[in-house]
């Protein structure tokens, strides 16, 4: 709305004219008789009202009606054109549509919304001025305001095209209020009951590309449908899996499952979803520097014509910290051998299992062992097993034992007898040791056991004579 400065124009330089005369008038009287002065106040009140009651003149009609530009639709924006008015004269506007006035709409730009598709459109303009009475002037009516023109984009799919992927449908950039409806196509022909924005990928499906069609509709616009360029095809595909017992010094595999025949295959495996350097065969053998890492495997199957797609395992469970366990202990009968399991994930608990050359021995699953006759002539070893929750389950065996053998002296195997593999008797109150067979063999009561006579004098015994 514009303001202009006043001045005085020509029907105001007659209007001070008829004024100033009112006023010379007016004073010729108070000049008179007093007689003369009241008998004429009552004319001169009449007169002085007729003056002042009078019609105020009208702003001059503009020489050139209001006119209107812009195209005439829904959501474009029209302009009003006031025409040519005297100087000074305000302008204000008010938008008609088939001849009634839109709520609102008094700017010089308007922009016909869903309610005013089909009316003709005009503008009035009113001319305002000090001292005037207004005048208005409209504009001719416009054609019927015809539908709006959406902004729209062509749609893009995204997800992986797999069969028991989930595709879906991007609309893009449209008018700001449009909803949308889709339809999915399968090799160009519409998938039954596939009108969601998402579509998951059947077997049926198997080998097909893919289209979605998406239609844009909002009130007083015209409603438009656009398709989505196809994708390539939907090949089998399958999840990979990971073999082999993830821990240090292990080599895994990669288990790709099936795929659609003449798919080649590229991997890269992970450790705790970190890309490992290097790492890109179908096996991996896992490192020390892969401790409390869990590892997975992305395999990427690729053919022509066909979707190219990523399918990444399961983790495994996390690499554990182990060792190798060490056993202590002379490997001779009667003696305890006891196993070391060596430093492990913290919270590791352990089981343990013995062997006699390889085979397991009998309810020998302690810690520590003692070792019998019958183990005389064999390697022990032990086969530590470490378990923590969430980690890989890992058993380590020991390094084989020198073969076990007898000692050379031993305590009695009763109050009055000696091993069968120990049998000379030793009198330790006497010093004095007997063979059997000797005479008082069966009568001594043996504080030690030897071996061999050789053994009995190196432990300062002497023979009995008898």
């Amino acid at each position: 709305m514009s303001t202009f400065a006043r001045r005085r124009t020509p029907r105001g330089r007659a209007l001070g004219a008829m004024l100033t005369g009112v006023l010379i008038a007016s004073m010729l009287t108070l000049a008179a008789p007093a007689a003369a002065s009241f008998a004429d106040d009552s004319a001169l009140t009449r007169g002085s009202a007729a003056s002042e009651g009078g019609a105020l003149p009208a702003v001059e009609t503009p020489a050139t009606a209001p006119t209107i530009t812009g195209t005439v639709k829904v959501g474009s924006t029209l302009t009003a054109h006031a025409g040519d008015w005297q100087p000074e004269v305000v302008l204000s506007y008010q938008w008609l549509a088939n001849g009634v006035a839109v709520g609102g709409a008094t700017a010089r730009a308007f922009i016909p919304a869903a309610a005013q598709r089909g009316a003709k459109l005009s503008v009035r303009v009113t001319g305002s001025l000090d001292g005037h009475a207004d005048t208005t002037a409209t504009s001719a009516s416009t054609a019927a305001v015809a539908a709006g023109t959406l902004t729209k984009a062509t749609p893009t799919i995204t997800g992986t095209v797999a069969v028991g992927s989930t595709l879906t449908a991007t609309p893009g950039t449209w008018t700001g209020g449009t909803s949308f409806t889709y339809q999915w196509y399968a090799n160009g022909k519409a998938v039954s009951k596939a009108t969601s924005r998402t579509h998951k990928v059947t077997a049926a499906q198997l080998g097909s590309t893919f289209k979605v069609k998406v239609t844009g509709k909002k009130a007083g616009y015209t409603t438009v449908s656009l398709t989505s360029k196809a994708t390539a095809k939907a090949p089998k595909v399958s999840t990979p899996s990971v073999t082999g017992s993830a821990h240090v010094g292990v080599k895994l595999s990669a288990k790709k499952g099936t795929w659609t025949t003449g798919t080649s295959f590229s991997y890269q495996w992970y450790a705790n979803g970190k890309a490992i350097s290097k790492a890109t065969k179908s096996t991996y053998t896992v490192s020390s520097a892969r401790v409390g890492s869990a590892i997975s495997v992305k395999v990427t199957g690729k053919k022509s014509g066909y979707a190219t797609v990523a399918k990444t395992s399961k983790v495994t469970r996390t690499v554990p910290k182990t060792a190798t366990p060490k056993i202590s202990g002379a490997s001779t009968v009667t003696r305890t051998l006891t196993v070391t399991p060596g430093a492990w994930t913290k919270g590791t608990t352990f089981t343990y299992r013995w062997y006699a050359n390889g085979k397991a021995i009998a309810k020998a699953n302690k810690k520590s062992m003692k070792l019998t006759t019958k183990m005389v002539g064999k390697q022990i070893s032990v086969k530590v097993t470490g378990k923590k929750a969430g980690y890989t389950t890992v058993s380590k065996t020991s390094k084989k034992s020198s073969r076990v053998g007898y000692p050379s002296r031993t305590t009695p195997s009763s109050a009055w007898n000696c091993p069968a593999w120990a049998p000379i008797k030793g009198n330790a109150s006497s010093m004095i040791y007997h063979m059997p067979g000797q005479r008082f063999y069966k009568a001594t009561k043996p504080e030690e056991c030897f071996r061999t006579q050789a053994a009995a004098r190196s432990a300062g015994y002497r023979k009995a004579k008898v």
